[in-house]
């Protein structure tokens, strides 16, 4: 299926692969805040996955440390709080949409 048909059809999406349209909803969003929110998201998980693979903090090995790194990471969690009440919302958007017959 096109990525386009994924797009214009993001019902029959949000029914049989709700953590995709989570994610193509949040990338196609308007929302400033929810774009800069998933950007960090992901910055902090590449992050956390560099430290349990190779034991290396790029966070710390950009901005060192102190308190600038102190924001980065402070930033990061706000933006995964932010990302999980987006979730849930949108999980409550879509239980309460009308369902679209199948075509």
């Amino acid at each position: 299926m096109p990525l386009t048909s994924w797009y214009n059809n993001k019902r029959t999406l949000g029914r049989h692969y709700p953590f995709s349209y989570l994610l193509l909803d949040m990338m196609t969003c308007n929302n400033p805040l929810g774009w800069v929110a998933f950007v960090l998201t992901i910055i902090g998980g590449l992050n956390w996955g560099l430290v349990g693979a190779f034991d290396i903090d790029l966070v710390l090995e950009i901005f060192g440390s102190g308190t600038v790194a102190d924001i980065v990471y402070i930033l990061v969690g706000l933006s995964a709080i932010y990302m999980i009440i987006a979730a849930i919302m949108k999980k409550g958007d879509a239980a309460s949409a009308p369902s679209q017959p199948q075509m």
